[in-house]
């Protein structure tokens, strides 16, 4: 199995991998049905964690999206 690390996207990183727009994403967050970025220590600058995306993506796939969680936390949007 390839280990993948958790890599910090930035929006505009997030937006090409799931060639959504930046409205339609937002909106999603706001649903519950997209990754929330994570904040970091700073407390200024907000990520996404790849392996979110990537699940997202996967569960996407499955019609799994409605009320996705992730590994996300409420504190991003």
């Amino acid at each position: 199995m390839e280990k993948i690390t958790p890599e910090l996207l930035t929006l505009k990183q997030v937006l090409e991998l799931v060639s959504l727009s930046r409205s339609t994403t937002y909106r999603l967050m706001k649903k519950g049905q997209f990754p929330l970025p994570k904040k970091l220590p700073s407390g200024k600058v907000q990520r996404w964690l790849y392996t979110d995306i990537l699940l997202w993506i996967e569960n996407l796939e499955y019609g799994l999206v409605e009320g996705f969680s992730g590994t996300q936390s409420k504190e991003g949007v």
